[in-house]
């Protein structure tokens, strides 16, 4: 997996180059977790947004000290209410997320390995703030399903409980304004 993070990072960026707006997750850098994504503006109220994520954390389990790794894809589509300055303000929308990463722990008998890959989809709820100047902070909440959590190993299982929780707290820069009066 850490031999395709450059390839996916320069195919990002390449895509990105002419974004209307990037961003990224600043929090989830300070554990371990580098989120980032390029929204495209459809019309001055609608987007769609492509994130590819990548996790590596150190995690207690069980009396087991895990390291986590893990890379994601997702994709968003977002109806804005009412916006000021296009693709701003309050908005709903759907989600999608794929994951796919692997806990590794080490211990007496050796090492033990449990992978795991996740499919959701669900909705969400969100407000935009866009500066002058092109800044963007934007907040979401949002519930969805996994409609595949698959586990390698039996034990180390979620209790049957398929429920995706969507949170975003996002800092980013716009490039070109969809409304064409600014």
């Amino acid at each position: 997996m850490r031999p395709l993070l450059p390839f996916i990072l320069v195919c990002f960026v390449a895509t990105a180059s002419n974004a209307q707006e990037i961003k990224a997750n600043p929090i989830g850098i300070l554990f371990g977790d580098v989120d980032i994504a390029y929204e495209h503006f459809i019309k001055e109220d609608w987007g769609i947004e492509g994130l590819v994520g990548f996790t590596s954390r150190k995690s207690d389990y069980l009396d087991r000290e895990y390291k986590r790794n893990a890379v994601s894809f997702g994709a968003t589509g977002k109806h804005y209410f009412n916006p000021r300055r296009g693709c701003d303000r309050f908005h709903l929308g759907a989600y999608t997320r794929f994951s796919s990463g692997e806990w590794k722990a080490d211990n007496a008998n050796g090492s033990e390995s449990i992978s795991n890959t996740r499919l959701s989809l669900g909705f969400f709820a969100g407000q935009k703030w866009v500066s002058k100047g092109g800044i963007s902070i934007e907040l979401a909440l949002g519930l969805g399903r996994a409609f595949l959590n698959q586990y390698s190993d039996e034990d180390f299982d979620t209790l049957g409980i398929d429920l995706d929780f969507f949170g975003r707290l996002a800092v980013g820069y716009r490039w070109k304004n969809p409304k064409k009066n600014e």
